[in-house]
């Protein structure tokens, strides 16, 4: 499996740039600004306590993005992510009690109207406990069969 690690620290603190990410099985070690590029569809793996975005507002909709964090405590800031999802969550926490999931610009996850999450994923699965804020807006659009929620557990936790 081939697997891109960004280690950033350094380039995010020192010139205050944004990273761009092209690649499924993009792994974030530190926080930043991450923007996900057109066309980018797989997972993204946070793996950090830091704070970290995830821009999506160059991306136009994407297709099966999947964002996994493994911290205890995740800080995550999604803007304007427009996710069209065929498969599990969109978005899925660790199961620490600390995460936090901050909105920002307008975001829309769609399951494509189809009991596409045939397991009953959420499109955004709390893990251990999540707290939400914010000035942006979040659309979860589900199907008419899919088992799971919108923010919570999966179906059969």
């Amino acid at each position: 499996m081939n697997e891109m690690v960004f280690d950033l620290q350094r380039f995010v603190k020192n010139n205050n740039k944004t990273q761009i990410i092209t690649m499924d099985n993009s792994k974030i070690t530190f926080g930043g600004v991450y923007k996900i590029s057109s066309g980018f569809t797989g997972t993204i793996t946070i793996d950090t306590t830091e704070a970290v975005t995830l821009d999506g507002a160059d991306a136009t909709w994407l297709t099966d993005l999947q964002i996994v964090t493994e911290s205890e405590t995740a800080d995550l800031t999604i803007k304007d992510l427009y996710v069209t999802q065929q498969r599990e969550s969109t978005i899925r926490f660790g199961s620490g009690t600390g995460n936090k999931l901050t909105i920002e610009g307008q975001n829309v996850f769609d399951s494509g109207g189809t009991p596409s999450n045939g397991d009953g994923a959420a499109e955004i699965n709390i893990g251990g406990g999540l707290t939400v804020d914010g000035t942006g807006s979040l659309t979860i659009k589900k199907g008419a069969n899919d088992k799971g929620g919108g923010i919570g557990t999966d179906w059969r936790e």
